[in-house]
């Protein structure tokens, strides 16, 4: 037979934060406490950043190989200033024009490799592409405090209806990132 907690607040002083299951405690599910003091506690710690001079190229690629949603964009002293996620290369790809105007290519026959082949019918040409990161990130970044408790972050992130704040220092460097998949790591039953 498993342990009963007890309940009631006093009972629960012990506990960080909690939060009741679909029908509130006892009812189908257990109760689910998230145990983390502060921001510190919950966030992952030295975040993978990308430049705002890199190309969304190397952003992109990032992105995908490290399986994140989005990173912290930081300028030339290493400051946050912005976030790129998916969604914005999604966003930009789908919007940008990146083949020559039919009056600037030649026709396709007439192109020749460096290898002295012929591109076939059918083949266009692209653009080298110039876009940087800066140009399509969100030049904003929701962040919290080390000491922020952990209530509050997790209150924050429903508030604003973002999957993840970063945690910078009182001389606004960056220390870590808080995702939703931190705060549901955090949770105990």
């Amino acid at each position: 037979m498993g342990t009963r907690w007890p309940r009631g607040p006093s009972a629960r002083q012990d506990r960080p934060a909690a939060r009741a299951g679909p029908g509130g405690p006892g009812i189908g599910y257990p109760t689910l406490y998230l145990f983390a003091w502060r921001a510190e506690d919950l966030m992952s710690p030295d975040p993978v950043t990308v430049a705002a001079e890199a190309s969304v190229k190397e952003a992109a690629s990032v992105l995908t190989d490290r399986g994140f949603g989005a990173l912290p964009v930081v300028d030339a002293a290493g400051l946050p200033v912005g976030v790129v996620s998916r969604t914005d290369i999604v966003r930009f790809e789908r919007e940008r024009v990146d083949l020559l105007s039919l009056g600037d290519a030649p026709p396709a026959d007439d192109i020749e490799l460096g290898t002295g082949e012929r591109l076939g019918r059918g083949f266009a040409v692209e653009v080298p592409d110039g876009a940087r990161v800066r140009d399509i990130m969100t030049p904003m970044l929701y962040a919290v405090r080390p000491d922020t408790p952990a209530a509050g972050v997790v209150k924050e992130m429903l508030e604003r209806g973002v999957h993840r704040v970063f945690v910078v220092s009182e001389e606004g460097t960056l220390q870590g990132v808080i995702s939703t998949m931190d705060v549901l790591r955090g949770l105990r039953a």
